[in-house]
């Protein structure tokens, strides 16, 4: 089955898109993460991405993914079928294990250091430029400080290249260690991959238990061409209940 997306009209479309798929507020709203998840996958595995060491994920990326997520939310929103189904009755989102929180970092900062007393004590006026520019630059703006060691939480309301941000911060000689946080949560999961110039999404949904671990899954495979074709492969797995 193949479902098409028109492109859009708008008299100048973005030029790194051969064709921008139709992107609307609603189709914005449905893959708000997903859209930043893709974009950060690609650009946190792939030393040569522009991207690679900016903290600010990079825009058109993210745009791209939203592109591809949107056109099929748009072939599916007005049909019925197992598009529909999978996006507005099972709402299968990219919600699985092992992905990185996008707006969270813990710090540890070395026994000997000062620069965590400044940070609790001047938010944005520290000695150290790079710590001022996370809190007013871009966008860290909620720290917890850890009463029993030298930890520090930081987290913020956009999302975050995490990995250059870690490998950055790490470079600064009074923090001892960054760690990323990730989810833990099985089930309600999308995977990605390009082949050639087609994006191929794998839509999981699990049910049953799933805070320990699913014991159902049923999938779909949908893949996207760049003029925005939008084809449901295969759907495959347990039944659907």
């Amino acid at each position: 089955m193949i479902l098409v997306v028109g492109c859009r009209k708008d008299p100048a479309p973005p030029n790194y898109l051969t064709c921008s798929c139709y992107v609307d507020s609603s189709s914005t709203q449905y893959f708000f993460n997903e859209q930043y998840d893709f974009a950060y996958q690609e650009i946190s595995n792939d030393p040569n991405h522009p991207g690679y060491e900016e903290i600010i994920l990079d825009p058109e990326t993210v745009y791209y993914y939203l592109g591809r997520l949107s056109a099929i939310y748009q072939s599916a929103k007005d049909t019925i079928g197992s598009l529909h189904d999978m996006l507005f009755k099972y709402k299968v989102h990219n919600h699985g294990s092992g992905k990185p929180v996008l707006n969270t970092l813990t710090v540890k900062f070395t026994d000997s250091s000062s620069l965590r007393n400044e940070l609790m004590n001047q938010l944005g006026y520290t000695s150290n430029n790079l710590l001022n520019e996370v809190y007013t630059v871009y966008g860290f703006n909620s720290f917890y400080f850890s009463q029993f060691n030298e930890t520090v939480i930081m987290s913020g309301t956009n999302f975050y290249n995490v990995q250059a941000t870690k490998n950055l911060l790490e470079g600064i000689p009074e923090i001892e260690q960054v760690e990323l946080s990730y989810n833990f949560i099985d089930g309600n999961v999308i995977t990605h991959q390009k082949i050639g110039e087609v994006d191929e999404f794998i839509f999981d949904y699990g049910w049953g238990d799933c805070p320990s671990g699913c014991f159902a899954h049923h999938y779909w495979k949908v893949q996207v061409d760049k003029q925005c074709k939008v084809n449901l492969v295969t759907e495959y797995g347990n039944e659907l209940q």
